[in-house]
Formats: structure tokens, C-alpha cells, sequence
């Protein structure tokens, strides 16, 4: 087991996930590199995530309706309709999402 001093890290999943073991993805290795985590929901659900937040840095990334609604402006592709009817709802939008405007092109 390796410790956080350590050069070289040992990084392991224990899943069931099928697809992973048919293309031969090995479920743990060494590693002297840096590790990037990146989760769409973040739970602290033991002491094993607690240790994991403790010795790397949390980005807790949230951008508000109005920033993402910027953003999805730049598109060259965003139906001005779709736009125009999210913009004038965006104080409803709670969770914001470019696939929100992905889903509303698709009707």
C-alpha cells in the first residue's frame, strides 16, 4: 500500500463493471503521475473519500443559469428560438445545463 509521501501511488476501482474487464482495462496500477477526479455529484460517503479530499484539492465547479446561458451564446450551432425562450425563463432554471438547450434543439 502506498502512502501520500510516496513517488509512486497505487490506484485501484473495485466495480462490477463488465465493459471494463471484456477491453482489458486492469482494475489497479502504479502510477507516478498526478490524479484528476472528475465527477458529476460528489458524496463524502466514508473516511476512505475524507482522505482523498484531505490530500488533493476539491474544485467544486457550479456556474449559475446566467453564466451557462452566456456561454451557450457563443455557439455557432444554438437555435435562436430555444435561446430566447431559456432566456426569458432563466430565474426558473435551479440546475443549470448546456444539455438543456441540447434537448430543447431536439423537440
Amino acid at each position: 500500500m502506498s502512502v501520500p509521501t510516496d513517488p509512486v501511488k497505487f490506484v485501484g476501482w473495485h466495480t462490477a463493471a463488465k465493459q471494463l474487464d471484456k477491453a482489458g482495462v486492469p482494475r489497479d496500477f502504479h502510477t507516478e503521475s498526478k490524479v484528476c477526479i472528475i465527477a458529476n455529484v460528489w458524496k463524502e460517503l466514508n473516511k476512505y473519500i475524507a482522505a482523498v479530499e484531505d490530500r488533493g484539492l476539491l474544485v467544486d465547479f457550479r456556474p449559475g443559469s446566467h453564466e451557462v446561458h452566456r456561454e451557450v451564446g457563443k455557439w455557432k450551432t444554438i437555435d435562436e428560438e430555444v435561446y430566447g425562450f431559456i432566456e426569458k425563463h432563466l430565474d426558473l432554471v435551479h440546475e443549470p445545463s448546456m444539455r438543456l438547450y441540447v434537448n430543447a434543439m431536439k423537440i
